[in-house]
């Protein structure tokens, strides 16, 4: 942005976007920023982005450097309930027309002052799956009287790991992260419970992986 205007060529319209959503995490840190909401985190680099957009918003407002408009987005709901969507829904475009729309994302194997680039897609869809069994629970010193959950849920843990590597090609990359377990109460070991179920997320950079049937 050093000598002259952001915008050399033209009046145009664009935008600067970042994601402000709170997380379910619970902050360890005791930085004089981290959060003071328990079990809630500005997580997954949100802080930084909301932090570089007012940035660059109080510089910009300060030098008037702009031969057009420059409209800075804040986006609810990046995480899981498509905020971009409902705020395109809303007629965030018709109300602030923009020619197109610029963000980025932290990335902390990056040093100060490095911004890295490339064509395509950077970042994967996600989406969040749950598996749930339910069986018939019963003493654990008995288990032929009861139909054990966690015994073909394990199995399916395991065998997730496959869909990947035999469906898609290895020019298409895709992941499957099983990150939850849950079964019994009160860690009861000598139990087997009634239902058990798993749960994660798959992450791909196509439609064609993210449809996978």
């Amino acid at each position: 942005m050093a000598g002259g205007s952001l915008f050399r060529e033209k009046e145009i319209s664009l935008g600067f976007r970042a994601d402000m959503d709170a997380l379910p995490v619970q902050e360890l840190n005791k930085f004089d920023y981290a959060s003071i909401h328990e079990g809630k985190m500005r997580a997954c680099g949100h802080d930084g982005h909301c932090a570089m957009l007012l940035a660059a918003a109080f510089e910009l407002a300060h030098t008037r450097r702009i031969d057009g408009t420059l409209y800075f987005i804040f986006q609810p709901a990046e995480e899981s309930a498509a905020g971009a969507r409902r705020m395109i829904e809303d007629g965030l475009f018709e109300l602030f027309p923009m020619e197109a729309v610029f963000g980025m994302h932290n990335w902390p194997g990056l040093g100060a002052g490095q911004f890295a680039v490339h064509p395509g897609a950077m970042m994967a869809s996600d989406t969040e799956f749950r598996i749930r069994l339910v069986g018939k629970g019963g003493h654990a010193a008995l288990p032929q009287q009861c139909i054990d959950p966690l015994q073909p849920l394990m199995h399916i843990a395991q065998a997730m790991q496959s869909i990947i590597t035999r469906n898609l090609g290895t020019q298409d990359p895709a992941v499957i992260s099983v990150t939850y377990l849950q079964a019994g109460i009160d860690a009861s070991l000598t139990v087997i419970p009634d239902e058990a179920w798993l749960g994660g997320t798959f992450r791909a950079f196509s439609r064609g992986a993210m449809k996978l049937d």
